[in-house]
């Protein structure tokens, strides 16, 4: 018998945007902004952190900034 899950996928962790660290958001809320709105977990489980939207990215994504990623590199390595 398959094990039932109740999460729902509302977001994807892009690239990385510019040199400062921030990363792009792919989210799948109707609001874009309102995935801040919810907890998010990683796909291993993990809770994902708190993040500040810095703006809406044409193109359908977020650019957001995450406390622990202060330039690309670390950025580069969330993908």
């Amino acid at each position: 018998m398959a094990e039932s899950s109740n999460k729902i996928l509302i977001g994807i962790m892009g690239s990385a945007h510019g040199i400062k660290g921030y990363v792009k958001l792919r989210t799948f809320s109707e609001t874009p902004t309102d995935i801040a709105k919810y907890p998010l977990y990683t796909e291993n489980g993990e809770l994902f952190p708190k993040f500040k939207i810095i703006r809406w990215q044409e193109g359908g994504f977020l650019i957001i900034s995450l406390p622990a990623v202060q330039d690309r590199n670390k950025a580069l390595e969330l993908k």
